[in-house]
């Protein structure tokens, strides 16, 4: 493929280490050798977040969870070669999700799922569609209207983009949550617990609150789970865990790591061995948030790791032993 090639104008420099924020100083846990997760040693990490999506490898699921400073990006290449993106942050982002994509040798994106229209979330969305052929785009049914003018032209590119591309082809999807299996392919299972259904649930008054309904998803490969939240806040935890099993794997974690994101009771139901969270060095929000990384390293297996010094890497296999690229 000759996707390592281009790596460099890629990646950005590594921080001097007066500038690292690691997570021995966000007060978590070092790493143990816990029997389902093995640590690769540090090294030319972005390099092998980038072979692991550059290749398919027919019985691992690998997962990239993309430095894009404060927003979200992840791409996922599935064991049958499939690519999906959840959510493609490029306003300030460290990793360019378009230019890494393009290094991987990629050319078509099968699934993009926005978890919910705000622009830490959304930004790439241009970018992807200029660049890659989409096949389904998912995202959810909900609307803004009670926006800044800023947000409100930001959000009106947005939407002209997705009708861009369901002229062009792509279908456009708005899963809810649901007791049933979502989709199926090959051996992986995506079955998805936000936003709200239409009934019960919406009948709790949470129907259009943007964070709280956030596609909440969850991937399976055998026994290895991972659990996409968006920014779903505690409101929408609350109707998650009553409605859904969440046990995972792996958690990425809602909302940057704000402590609004973060609920407690939800989080001692998906009982993680690993909590990811994506946010920005020197971000003006204070995330990861002290009060949620408590919360978080309390109920991780493993602990938690951020994002803010470089992208992470998970390559699983369908036994629920995966190896984390750190």
């Amino acid at each position: 493929m000759g996707y390592g090639k281009q790596l460099f104008p890629i990646f950005p420099k590594e921080p001097e280490e007066s500038e690292k924020m690691i997570d021995d100083e966000l007060g978590l846990p070092a790493a143990k050798n816990q029997e389902n997760e093995k640590i690769m040693p540090k090294g030319e990490r972005e390099q092998q977040v980038l072979d692991l999506i550059g290749k398919q490898s027919k019985d691992k699921l690998n997962i990239g969870c993309l430095d894009v400073g404060q927003g979200d990006a992840t791409v996922i290449r599935l064991p049958t070669g499939e690519i999906i993106v959840v959510d493609c942050n490029t306003a300030d982002a460290k990793v360019d999700i378009g230019d890494f994509l393009k290094a991987c040798g990629v050319n078509a994106i099968d699934y993009l799922i926005i978890t919910h229209p705000h622009y830490d979330h959304f930004s790439g969305v241009q970018k992807l569609a200029d660049n890659f052929h989409i096949g389904s785009l998912m995202e959810p049914n909900i609307d803004r209207t009670d926006i800044t003018e800023e947000a409100r032209t930001e959000y009106d590119l947005y939407r002209d983009t997705v009708n861009e591309l369901e002229r062009k082809g792509t279908t456009i999807l708005h899963p809810v949550a649901s007791n049933d299996l979502y989709k199926e392919i090959g051996d992986v299972r995506l079955s998805v617990y936000g936003p709200a259904r239409a009934g019960v649930e919406q009948a709790e008054g949470l129907e259009r609150e943007v964070h709280s309904n956030s596609i909440v998803m969850k991937i399976e490969y055998g026994n290895f789970k991972m659990l996409f939240s968006g920014d779903v806040d505690q409101n929408g935890w609350t109707r998650i865990a009553k409605y859904y099993d969440i046990e995972s794997t792996v958690l990425h974690a809602s909302h940057h790591g704000s402590v609004t994101g973060c609920d407690e009771k939800s989080m001692g139901k998906i009982s993680p061995s690993r909590t990811i969270i994506s946010a920005g060095r020197g971000n003006p929000f204070g995330h990861p948030d002290a009060e949620a990384i408590n919360i978080y390293k309390e109920y991780s297996t493993n602990g938690t790791k951020t994002t803010k010094n470089g992208s992470l890497g998970i390559s699983a296999s369908n036994d629920g032993e995966y190896i984390l690229y750190d």
